[in-house]
């Protein structure tokens, strides 16, 4: 697998490699950790506490020492692989950590394997040295991302809700995605949602002639579900109409 930098600026819909990186950081709540030669690589939880990745254990263990490092690899089904190089920091008990405690209340559910007695639970802050990012669907080539660009960003919440905001607007709100398309020049075309990103949109126009893509960038980014259709329908009303 080779390895490439990430490119820089991504197109209207595109998702980069940082942001995906950060997202999936900020979604997902297991990860792959191997310390090395100091203990057994395993599965073990993990929580986005205020930007800052978390490792979560059920107990402490020999290899959770302030400044150790590890490689782990976390994957988000719709957003990728992460490989990465991390250090970690200063182990703490859970029920002492006020801040962990409140995403730990929040996201219990989410951690494949939850842990035991609250009072035995330990939590770890991690930071990256190294990372690169593989985007899903068998793409070929591994994007090396700089620890320092992922912690710049935000986690995009649309990469991680994106499908199934999709799909609720395929099937319920197709008639008016089809007047979206009328309006940029194809009437009576199907319209299928490509990619859905906060900074962006591609949709895939169907019509008798073939496929047509349309990209449309979100500037700013949307914040918030309620913005998506009105950010929508005002970026279809900027584009000029086909033919």
């Amino acid at each position: 697998m080779s390895v490439e930098r990430d490119p820089a600026g991504a197109g209207a819909g595109e998702v980069s490699a940082v942001v995906r990186a950060r997202t999936i950081l900020a979604s997902c709540h297991e990860v792959w950790c191997d310390p090395g030669h100091a203990g057994t690589a395993r599965a073990v939880g993990m929580l986005d506490v205020g930007g800052v990745p978390y490792l979560v254990l059920s107990a402490a263990l020999p290899w959770l020492t302030e400044g150790a490092e590890l490689t782990g690899v976390a994957t988000a089904d719709d957003l990728g692989v992460l490989d990465f190089h991390a250090w970690l920091g200063r182990p703490r008990m859970l029920v002492r950590d006020r801040a962990a405690m409140q995403v730990f209340n929040e996201h219990r559910g989410c951690l494949r394997e939850p842990p035991g007695p609250l009072d035995d639970v330990v939590v770890v802050p991690f930071g990256l040295l190294g990372a690169r990012v593989v985007a899903p669907l068998g793409d070929a080539l591994a994007v090396e991302v700089a620890p320092d660009a992922i912690e710049a960003v935000e986690p995009d919440w649309l990469l991680v809700h994106g499908s199934r905001v999709a799909a609720h607007l395929e099937v319920a709100h197709a008639r008016e995605l089809s007047e979206l398309a009328t309006r940029c020049g194809w009437p009576g075309a199907a319209v299928c949602i490509r990619r859905l990103s906060a900074t962006g949109v591609a949709l895939d126009v169907l019509t008798a002639d073939g496929v047509t893509r349309l990209e449309m960038p979100f500037d700013p980014p949307i914040r918030q579900t309620s913005d998506l259709w009105p950010r929508l329908t005002a970026a279809v009303a900027l584009r000029p109409r086909a033919g």
